[in-house]
């Protein structure tokens, strides 16, 4: 995404609207996280609580692991830059994104 599709984006959208989205991306990124720790494509058993989640993220290449790792890697990315877009729209530095994600997280 480059810087001038991104700054629209940010400017399209309140505060309060971009606050409510990063709580919502903090909590998508934990969750993307915790499936990427458990994930193994390649052993060839995905459990139901993988599948769950590979569903909940529309990841559905579950027959073709190089395919789902890449999907999974995608869409991690795309979690990240638009996480970053929205640190830049509320002005929030990297101290206060890590707070906010310490509190999401306990």
């Amino acid at each position: 995404m480059n810087d001038q599709k991104m700054n629209q984006l940010i400017s399209e959208t309140s505060g309060a609207h971009l606050q409510r989205e990063l709580t919502l991306l903090e909590e998508r990124i934990l969750k993307l996280k915790a499936l990427a720790d458990t994930l193994d494509p390649y052993q060839g058993k995905i459990s139901p609580s993988e599948l769950k989640a590979l569903k909940e993220f529309e990841l559905d290449q579950i027959k073709d692991p190089f395919a789902l790792t890449n999907q999974l890697l995608k869409t991690m990315e795309d979690a990240l830059e638009r996480r970053q877009a929205l640190r830049l729209g509320l002005g929030k530095t990297d101290d206060e994104a890590h707070f906010l994600r310490q509190k999401l997280t306990h």
